[in-house]
């Protein structure tokens, strides 16, 4: 009994030093430049989230718990939202066989990977096409963000937006730049 309440505190005390005192130093996320194509009944945005899973992103993941990474397109005309498409990319780690599932929500997939490269290279793609193109539209807004986590050992929440420095990722495209393009 004392040896399940010694790891029990023990794995805490880790977690809270590995959160809160590492040499953390935040990631500075962006996106790439996107490939966007809209025509009149539909657009394609194509982007890789860059530096986003640096520092101490591994050693979160390998807590077990299930991170979400939202994703929400905002479809404005004249800085009115006339549309929201809001999807998550998730990871989960299985300590078991050391594999991560990786769960694409936008293309309702879900994957099993255990390479932590090959893992960080597929949640940094986003390939989204919405075919029901609002000609209205004039600005399109991806943004990202990190959904806290519930470190059940400590029965605390963190905000997993501190790993980019509370900063969402951005990209704003301006539709008539790119409209009638293929």
């Amino acid at each position: 009994m004392f040896n399940v309440l010694a790891d029990k505190i023990i794995f805490g005390v880790v977690s809270a030093g590995m959160i809160l005192f590492s040499s953390f130093q935040g990631n500075k996320a962006t996106f790439t430049s996107p490939e966007f194509v809209a025509n009149q009944n539909r657009f394609y945005i194509s982007t890789t989230l860059e530096n986003a899973f640096e520092n101490d992103f591994e050693d979160i993941i390998r807590s077990g718990e299930e991170i979400f990474i939202d994703f929400e397109i905002k479809l404005e005309k004249n800085s009115s939202v006339s549309k929201s498409i809001i999807f998550s990319h998730s990871i989960i780690y299985n300590a078991m066989d050391h594999s991560y599932t990786l769960k694409l929500e936008e293309h309702e997939s879900e994957q099993h990977i255990f390479e932590y490269s090959d893992l960080l290279h597929r949640l940094s793609i986003i390939d989204y096409s919405f075919e029901e193109y609002v000609q209205e539209v004039n600005t399109i807004t991806l943004t990202a963000s990190i959904r806290n986590v519930n470190l059940p050992s400590l029965n605390k929440q963190y905000d997993m937006m501190m790993l980019w420095n509370f900063r969402k990722p951005k990209i704003v495209l301006n539709v008539t730049d790119y409209k009638n393009e293929n």
